[in-house]
């Protein structure tokens, strides 16, 4: 009778550890200047957000890659940067580009935003971001392919000014405790079912 309640109880840690496993950062731009259009979002271990900071550095693809370089390792579970007309700059947990020069040094501040300094680069296309305070600006953003859509056209040389925060997802930041507690209350009530079953049981073969 024990097991099916102690498997709950199990499921129970095991989704609540995945629903808080990471926190994601996601750009929002607060004027019109050049680039426009632009996207960037970021997930991050809970681990590394606790800590305060993530340094992580790839080289791209003319150097090799040493093994602790893997961003997985210093926290970051997926990037992503798109612009207009441009093919996205993207890494994903357990895939790293071969074509893929990052460097990010950030830090994670208690209200939620994400300062430091960020590049990319995957041959195509690269982007600059730098923070003061707790605004990034966008330093440069050029690309070999067409650009139009975020006003950059024949002005790449220019194509930088652009300012925003990166900010943690509310929604994805937070877990999910209601969640928990539904599950939770199910083993109880499993729980608590079990023992009646148990007791009923017992009745039932005193009177036999």
């Amino acid at each position: 009778m024990r097991s099916k309640p102690l498997a709950i109880l199990a499921l129970a840690c095991s989704l609540h550890a995945q629903c808080d496993a990471s926190v994601i950062y996601e750009w929002k731009s607060v004027d019109s200047n050049l680039p426009r259009g632009i996207g960037l979002t970021m997930e991050f271990t809970d681990a590394a957000v606790a800590s305060g900071s993530a340094s992580i550095y790839l080289p791209g693809p003319y150097n090799e890659m040493p093994p602790d370089n893997d961003p997985a390792t210093s926290g970051l579970l997926s990037f992503n940067y798109t612009a207009p007309g441009i093919n996205a700059i993207s890494y994903a947990q357990g895939y790293v580009p071969r074509n893929l020069a990052l460097l990010l040094s950030v830090g994670f501040s208690a209200d939620g935003y994400l300062t430091g300094y960020i590049r990319a680069n995957d041959t195509n296309s690269n982007f600059e971001m730098v923070s003061s305070g707790s605004l990034m600006k966008i330093t440069d953003a050029r690309s070999d392919q067409w650009m139009g859509g975020a006003g950059c056209v024949g002005n790449l040389a220019l194509c930088n000014g652009a300012t925003g925060y990166i900010r943690r997802d509310a929604v994805a930041a937070i877990p999910e405790p209601a969640s928990l507690g539904l599950l939770g209350a199910g083993a109880l009530a499993f729980l608590g079912l079990g023992r009646r079953k148990s007791r009923r049981g017992k009745a039932a073969s005193a009177r036999a």
